[in-house]
């Protein structure tokens, strides 16, 4: 059995480092996962995916370059916050 795999872009961010793209925790069952990236301009995305098609939940404007990225938040609570 073959493969065919082929690519698709969903988005464009800017140029990245190691560690600057993490999945956020799903806030229920019936929500899209969201996906938060940072890149080296200092702009921070956070996007999700319905039906193939984007959503931009947010993004900031070019500021400092991001070098990481890591989230925080109480355990097994919602609100989550990114540390950049």
């Amino acid at each position: 059995m073959q493969l065919e795999l082929s690519r698709v872009d969903y988005t464009i961010v800017g140029l990245t480092s190691p560690q600057t793209m993490k999945l956020l925790p799903n806030q229920g069952s019936k929500l899209n996962q969201k996906v938060a990236v940072a890149d080296q301009d200092g702009v921070l995305q956070v996007f999700s995916l319905k039906k193939g098609e984007i959503q931009l939940s947010f993004k900031t404007l070019p500021g400092p370059g991001i070098s990481r990225l890591e989230l925080g938040g109480a355990i097994g609570e919602y609100n989550i916050e990114a540390f950049i």
